[in-house]
C-alpha cells in the first residue's frame, strides 16, 4: 500500500490561528493614491491638521448677516427694518463692513462680512424694496460656523493604521488632500490543485468537476482587500506544486486549495516540508480538517483541503 500517513494530534482552531498571526509579518510597502481610490484602504501615516476648517467664520443657513443687537426688539408683530447693502451668492464674499441699519443677503456657506456677528434664518424675514424686514431676534454668534468650528490647525485627526472609511476620506478632502498615503494591498497567490479540476466554461469529462475553491477564495481576499492572482490549475504531482509554490514567492502569501489532505497524491505537505517549515496540519474545525499552515523563505503558505462541504 502507498503511504496515506494519518494526521498528527488536531491543533485547535484559536492556537492555529494564533500561530498564522505570529508567522505573518505586516505590509511596509507603501504607496501614494488618489482619495477617489482611498476607500477600504489602511493609512500609512499620521494625519494633522494644516489649516483650520472652515477657514473661517460662514453662514450656516441662507439668511441676512446683522449686528445681532439690532434685533433685540423684532417681531412678527414689531419687523425691525434694516436695509440690504449686498447679496452674498455661494463662494463670494465681501470686505466691505455693514454699518448700523444695515444688513446683507447671505448665501449659506458664505463668509460673514465684517461689522455682522449672526444670521437671521431666510423663513424669519422678509424683503421689500431693498429693506428687509426681520421677524426674529437673534444673538450674537447665531447660525454661524465659525472657523476651526470642525477642525482646528495642528490638531491630529487621523492615526497611522486607520481603515480609510468614505467619512474619513471626506476629512482628508475637507484639508484640501487630493491623495493619501496607504500601505500597499498585501498580495495573495490563490492555487487550486487537482488532476480532476477544470476551469468552468471547459467541457466536462467523466469524473471531472469544475473549479470552485479559486474563485471562492479570491472573491473572499477582494472583499477583504487584497490584491490577487489567481494560478491556473495546477496537478498533483510534486514536481508541479513545487514549481507553483517556487513561482509566486514574490507574494505576501499562497493559498492552495487541495493538495493539503492525506491521500496519496496529496504533495502539497510534502513540499512545504522539503522547502521550508511546516507549522500545523491538522486543525480541530469541519470542515476543514486538513488545513496547513507553513513557511517557505519566508513567506506564508496557506493549505486548505479541497472539500470544504460539511459532512
Amino acid at each position: 500500500m502507498k503511504d496515506m500517513s494519518p494526521f498528527k494530534l488536531l491543533m485547535p482552531c484559536e492556537k492555529a490561528l494564533k500561530e498564522i498571526l505570529n508567522a505573518i509579518k505586516p505590509i511596509e510597502r507603501t504607496e501614494r493614491i488618489s482619495l477617489e481610490q482611498a476607500v477600504g484602504r489602511v493609512l500609512a501615516s499620521d494625519v494633522k491638521a494644516d489649516m483650520d476648517v472652515p477657514p473661517f467664520d460662514r453662514s450656516a443657513m441662507d439668511g441676512y448677516a446683522v449686528k445681532a443687537e439690532e434685533t433685540f426688539e423684532a417681531s412678527q408683530f414689531n419687523p425691525v427694518k434694516l436695509n440690504v447693502v449686498g447679496v452674498l451668492h455661494a463662494g463670494e464674499s465681501s470686505d466691505k463692513p455693514i454699518k448700523k441699519g444695515e444688513c446683507i443677503r447671505i448665501a449659506t456657506g458664505c463668509p460673514i462680512p465684517p461689522g455682522a456677528d449672526a444670521v437671521v434664518m431666510m423663513e424669519f424675514t422678509e424683503e421689500k424694496n431693498g429693506i428687509a424686514y426681520i421677524l426674529k431676534p437673534v444673538h450674537p454668534g447665531a447660525n454661524i460656523a465659525r472657523k476651526g468650528e470642525d477642525i482646528k490647525k495642528g490638531e491630529a485627526i487621523l492615526k497611522k493604521g486607520d481603515l480609510l472609511s468614505p467619512a474619513k476620506i471626506g476629512v482628508l478632502a475637507s484639508l484640501g488632500h487630493k491623495d493619501v498615503l496607504v500601505y500597499q494591498k498585501p498580495r495573495v497567490a490563490v492555487i487550486s490543485t487537482g488532476s480532476e479540476i477544470r476551469d468552468p466554461g471547459s467541457p466536462l469529462e467523466k469524473g471531472q468537476i469544475y473549479d470552485v475553491n479559486s474563485y471562492t477564495l479570491t472573491s473572499i481576499l477582494l472583499e477583504n482587500g487584497a490584491s490577487v492572482t489567481r494560478s491556473p490549475i495546477v496537478p498533483d504531482a510534486i514536481d508541479e506544486v513545487r514549481s507553483a509554490v517556487l513561482r509566486y514567492l514574490d507574494h505576501d502569501l499562497i493559498v492552495f486549495s487541495g493538495g493539503s489532505s492525506v491521500g496519496e497524491r496529496d504533495v502539497l505537505v510534502k513540499v512545504v516540508e522539503e522547502l521550508g517549515e511546516l507549522i500545523f496540519h491538522g486543525v480541530q474545525i469541519k470542515p476543514g480538517k486538513p488545513t496547513l499552515f507553513g513557511l517557505v523563505e519566508g513567506k506564508p503558505v496557506l493549505g486548505m483541503p479541497g472539500d470544504f462541504m460539511p459532512e
